[in-house]
């Protein structure tokens, strides 16, 4: 900080200690509460100036010794005024030293006890005189100042000869030691409701801060505290040591400013000086006496530098320099060891200066990766950011080859234009990476940061194709090939794409190429081809990449030649049963007949009702030319609608597959359904104004529904049973990729914690507490493996772990340990024969219980049981393609989900169906559920973002997602097994049986309790006896033998 003249810097440097001195007041090394501080505006009635020294108060203590806190000379011993104003002047220097020398003053000594006298020397620490009893009551103090002055004795005042040179030179406590404050200055309001006051320069006119206009002084009202309190709260008030300001605005700012610091020379008592530091006048009254202490500073009345002078008053805020707009003032007040406080106020000024400020907000076109020749009109938005009309040019360079302008007329403030070049860009330019700019050019446009956008485009050549087609071009019937080819990227980028094979009209292959780099070929095989059909066919291999800049080199064409071998030929004559209506519960035996046209042979027949029935048997020794009539084992009939029935020979080698197969179907006429979908309750559109699309998920917890939308959405909902709409819970974090839900996310729980994987190609991992008052979340270990989440994803608790099923097109399925919060590979979900592209959209994971997961493969309907205690994957019935209400052929698709409720799997089909299923894990068969209806208001069925959970009550209830916000519900009615028993019993007896139930030799046995519970199933391989532990009670006990179905009910009376 610099000093107002050379002069007083070499003084200062020359005379300020090296190093703090202590406290004038025994011990020395103790801090006292200060009444007054350097700088003080005070005004006891006749007139108003700055406190020329430090108070030290000696709280409740009278005539406390003072003592000298450095070496010295006393020159002078004398009072300004009365008994209560004698005071010592101690110089640095001795009595024949008479030029300009440094001191100590020490006032309000009693002159009745013992003192020091001039011309006497002082040591550090020596009591050199009292304090006086001061007539206000509390206020004994030591007035203490750094001063200077001349001569060998310095006396003023009413000692004679009068030397009235005294200099108050430093404030005390930037050198005494030690000052342990840690109060921060406070601020009070200037004017009532207004933190600042502001007023025309020099003068009491005030303004409005939303009006401010011409030269403006700057008001703050503070005060300072030591933490030391003197007993009196208005005596504690002290002025700040050091004061700075700064004006911040979009257009115009003055950076942060020295207003003033309290530290050096002050002007002498009765100089003008002190309006030039306080504004004192009826609106902003500085006070400071014993009873009131009000500090107004004229924070604008400065030159920048230490000094206090009435230059200063020159000071002010040019407000007609700045355009019309909001500012920020900011005030800060410092003490001495460096305590701050910092308060700012928003305000406006108007003095008709317009904003001229315009900018390029976007680069429209061209942006990203461009093909080559494509033609592009360039395009941008700009943005009238000022205050008035403009017009102006804006330009847009591609490369060194583009360079145009275009025009805007009277852009109006606060409104964004979409403008578009008047000429065209044909990318003829060689392949590469060029730089793209746009940039207005409006004269005088003030912020000159936003007028130019930068982007970039990249030139790419996009180009694959077949080079050899390998296929041999004669083959006998019955034989089987690889079709294969070799495929060459003529491009500049890698590709990804498919290759298709055509033979004929009855072979239509297709397989995916994935990151085919630029200059290389890749050879693939495609699905093997049984040469059944006999002739020449045209056969062709083509490459589909879309927008592919060359299709001469798409494809190969060629032809193959199969020849006729009969030699082997056996084939379906037609199914006997089941066809057409079939009751529901019945016991049908499924027969077929089968012919042998060419030679002797064995195989086997396999006999397929919907997906729920596939059964298998072998034919030995068929002679050439006759008829065989077969039977398999018995459908029990508990699968309500119509399904397809089809029969198949399993003959390998067949040289005419055209007569393997028959088809046909079966009509179940099922009991009509009690049960329905009820839609409840909505999920709100705020606060991101989207629907539940991909990524859409919920489940329970503590008897609520908790619910994610997905569609890129971050947000947490709650849904409480009973009311009518979800509220908002919390956000998901955005994590350090700064990613939001979408698909391939998912949600469990373990009762308390919500465990959360965002999808998004993510492989982030969250669990939030719902028990907590305050929202927690925690940020766990990422799900392992290279690949995101992005499809499929599949997620659920189970004993204590957390089970994922990736999907991504992966087979990958991993567990969480909560208690050491680490991840574990487990074994992959298996895959049917032939279908190796992992789990996809649709796919999703359940828990049955502690030791079972169930799930379902998305696109093909597999349906897999997995045993925790084995880490072992066992294959189940597929969901079935066609439900029961709806008698159309679906697979499942995304929206595909799955729960459990009374010891069944619940679950939806997804793909843009209502369709609903219940699993029964004991039987392995799927029952068609009701199908979730369309809503009147968006009439959307199930898609992206379908979702289930079982809340209290152990209702059901799910999302549609679809771009929906419905949440439904149905209460699942335990199927009816009990009444089927009962309808389906051959002989209905009641038996008073004691002891065991013996169990004989029977094909198939199950046996059930009152309430359907699957108590016991043998199965046909065991042919077993058993003695069945039974409490008293009633059973049904259901024998299943070879074409036909027997139910009993059973009385155990003990």
């Amino acid at each position: 900080m610099k000093i107002g003249s050379l002069f007083s810097s070499l003084l200062l440097l020359t005379t300020s200690p090296l190093f703090g001195t202590g406290w004038p007041l025994p011990p020395g090394d103790s801090v006292y509460p200060l009444g007054n501080n350097w700088g003080n505006f005070q005004d006891y009635g006749s007139g108003s100036y700055f406190h020329n020294g430090i108070d030290g108060i000696t709280v409740n203590q009278h005539n406390r010794p003072v003592i000298a806190v450095a070496k010295g000379w006393v020159k002078a011993w004398l009072t300004i005024q009365a008994d209560w104003h004698w005071r010592l002047a101690i110089s640095d220097s001795n009595l024949n030293f008479t030029g300009r020398a440094p001191g100590w003053l020490y006032a309000h000594i009693d002159p009745n006890r013992y003192h020091k006298q001039e011309g006497d020397s002082v040591v550090p620490g020596e009591t050199i005189g009292y304090l006086v009893s001061w007539p206000v009551s509390g206020f004994d103090h030591i007035h203490f100042a750094r001063i200077s002055d001349t001569g060998r004795l310095w006396r003023r005042g009413n000692s004679q000869p009068q030397n009235p040179t005294w200099w108050f030179i430093q404030n005390p406590l930037t050198i005494i030691q030690p000052n342990t404050d840690t109060v921060r200055p406070t601020f009070e309001n200037a004017r009532a409701n207004q933190l600042f006051a502001f007023c025309r320069n020099n003068s009491s006119t005030y303004l409005d801060p939303n009006n401010l206009n011409g030269d403006v002084d700057i008001i703050a009202k503070i005060y300072d505290q030591t933490g030391f309190t003197t007993g009196n709260s208005t005596w504690d008030k002290l002025a700040p040591y050091k004061i700075k300001y700064s004006i911040r605005g979009r257009y115009a700012s003055i950076p942060e400013t020295l207003s003033l610091i309290f530290k050096y020379r002050l002007p002498p008592s009765g100089s003008n000086e002190i309006y030039a530091v306080y504004k004192d006048d009826a609106t902003c009254n500085s006070r400071g006496d014993y009873n009131n202490r009000d500090y107004f500073f004229i924070i604008t009345n400065t030159d920048g530098d230490s000094v206090i002078e009435m230059a200063d008053t020159s000071g002010k805020w040019r407000t007609q320099n700045f355009p019309d707009d909001y500012y920020w003032v900011k005030v800060i007040a410092e003490d001495v060891v460096g305590n701050r406080a910092a308060e700012s106020m928003l305000v406006r000024t108007d003095n008709s200066f317009p904003i001229r400020d315009v900018g390029v907000t976007k680069i429209t076109s061209p942006i990203g990766t461009i093909d080559s020749g494509m033609v592009i009109t360039p395009a941008c938005s700009v943005y009238n950011y000022g205050s008035a009309n403009e017009s102006y040019r804006v330009r847009m360079k591609i490369g060194s080859f583009y360079d145009q302008t275009a025009w805007v007329s009277n852009h109006i403030p606060g409104t964004n234009r979409y403008l578009t070049f008047p000429q065209t860009w044909r990318a003829n330019n060689p392949r590469g990476t060029y730089p793209v700019s746009c940039s207005t050019e409006l004269a005088e446009d003030m912020i000159p940061n936003n007028d130019r956008r930068i982007d970039s485009i990249t030139i790419r050549i996009r180009d694959v194709g077949p080079v050899v087609l390998l296929l041999p071009t004669t083959i006998d019937s019955g034989a089987t090939v690889t079709p294969a080819c070799t495929v060459y990227n003529y491009g500049t980028t890698t590709e990804n794409y498919t290759i298709r094979m055509k033979i004929g009209n009855f072979y239509n292959e297709v397989v995916s190429i994935s990151n085919h780099t630029q200059g290389t070929k890749i050879y693939r095989t495609f699905p093997d081809w049984q040469a059944n059909q006999i002739g020449t066919f045209p056969v062709s291999c083509s490459t589909e990449l879309v927008n592919d800049m060359n299709f001469g080199n798409d494809k190969i064409i060629s032809e193959v030649t199969v020849r006729r071998n009969i030699s082997r030929d056996v084939g379906v004559k037609v199914i006997i049963a089941p066809r057409g209506d079939v009751s529901y519960l019945d016991s049908v035996i499924p027969t077929c007949t089968v012919y042998n046209y060419g030679t002797e042979v064995s195989y086997q027949v396999r006999m397929k009702i919907g997906d729920f029935y596939d059964e298998r048997v072998s034919v030995t020794n068929h002679p050439p030319g006759t008829k065989f009539y077969l039977t398999f084992p018995p459908w029990w009939v508990i699968q309500s609608g119509i399904h397809p029935v089809s029969c198949s020979m399993e003959l390998f080698g067949d040289m005419n597959p055209e007569n393997d197969k028959k088809i046909d179907s079966a009509s179940v006429i099922d009991l009509p359904s009690t049960r329905s979908w009820r839609k409840i309750a909505m999920v709100p559109q705020e606060p991101d104004g989207k629907k539940i699309k991909s990524g859409g998920t919920m489940t329970a917890c503590a008897g609520n529904i908790y619910i994610l939308k997905g569609n890129n959405t971050r947000t947490l909902y709650k849904y409480i049973p009973g009311y009518f709409l979800a509220t908002i819970e919390d956000s998901v974090p955005l994590g350090p990729l700064r990613k939001k839900i979408k698909k391939g996310s998912g949600m469990t729980s373990d009762g308390r914690y919500l465990y959360i994987v965002k999808g998004a190609n993510t492989r982030e991992f969250f669990r939030y507490d719902t028990q907590r008052q305050e929202p927690v979340w925690e940020t766990l270990p990422p799900v392992e493996g290279e690949k995101g989440l992005k499809g499929g994803t599949g997620i659920c608790y189970a004993g204590g772990s957390i089970y994922l099923l990736k999907g991504s097109k992966t087979t990958e399925f991993y567990r969480f340990d909560i208690s050491s919060m680490t991840w574990h590979k487990l074994k992959d979900a298996p895959e049917s024969l032939g279908i190796s592209k992992g789990y996809s959209d649709g796919s999703c994971l359940v828990a049955y219980n502690d030791t079972l997961l169930f799930a379902l493969r998305g696109k093909y309907n597999e349906f897999y049981l997995y045993n925790i205690k084995k880490d072992s994957w066992y294959r189940r019935s597929p969901m079935p393609l066609i439900h029961p209400l709806l008698k159309k052929e679906k697979k499942v698709k995304e929206g595909a989900a799955m729960t459990t409720v009374y010891g069944k799997i619940f679950a939806f089909k997804g793909g843009n169906t209502g369709e609903s299923w219940l699993y029964h894990p004991e039987e392995d068969f799927w029952e068609g559920w009701d199908t979730i209806p369309k809503d009147e208001v968006d009439r959307k069925m199930v898609k992206g973002g379908g979702s289930l959970a079982v809340g209290r009550c152990l209702s059901v209830y799910a999302l549609k997602g679809n771009n929906t916000l419905s949440i439904w519900r149905c209460q699942p009615v335990r199927p009816s097994l009990i009444d089927r028993l009962e309808k389906g019993i051959n002989t209905l007896f009641s038996q008073k049986k004691e002891g065991d139930l013996r169990i004989g030799n029977s094909a198939k046995i199950r046996i059930y309790n009152s309430l359907g519970v699957l108590l016991f199933m043998g199965r046909d391989y065991e042919r077993r006896s058993e003695t069945i532990k039974l409490p008293a009670g009633i059973y049904f006990l259901q024998r299943i033998e070879r074409d036909r179905i027997y139910n009993q009910k059973i009385l155990r009376i003990r």
